[in-house]
C-alpha cells in the first residue's frame, strides 16, 4: 500500500513539478578595423541567467528572448554610443540566447 502511494505521489510530481531553467547566452560583433580597413570578430563570453522563480517553459521561453534582445540592443548603444558612431557596412552585433532545462 505504500509503495503505491509513493509511486502515485512520485508520478504526480513527475507531471505537475515545474523545472527551473537558464538562459545561456553569447554575443558575436564583427567589426572594421579603421586602421587597417579588415574585418574581426569579436565574441563576448556567454551570460548564463538562472531564473530564480518556477516558470512554466513557455514563460521561460519568452523570458530568455527578452533578454537575447535587451543584451544585443545593450550592446549595440554600447559599441555605437547609442548611435553616435553608428555600425558601418559590413559590421553586425549578433546575440543569440538558448534556454537550458535544469
Amino acid at each position: 500500500m505504500i509503495n503505491k502511494i509513493l509511486v502515485l505521489l512520485f508520478s504526480l510530481c513527475l507531471f505537475s513539478c515545474k523545472k527551473t531553467y537558464t538562459c545561456d547566452c553569447k554575443s558575436t560583433w564583427v567589426f572594421k578595423s579603421t586602421s587597417s580597413g579588415n574585418y574581426y570578430t569579436y565574441i563576448y563570453p556567454g551570460d548564463k541567467t538562472a531564473y530564480s522563480e518556477k516558470l512554466s517553459k513557455k514563460q521561460a521561453i519568452a523570458a530568455c528572448e527578452h533578454q537575447e534582445n535587451t543584451i544585443e540592443s545593450d550592446l549595440i548603444s554600447g559599441i555605437t554610443e547609442s548611435g553616435k558612431y553608428p555600425l558601418k557596412g559590413g559590421e553586425s552585433v549578433e546575440t543569440e540566447c538558448n534556454l537550458i532545462i535544469d
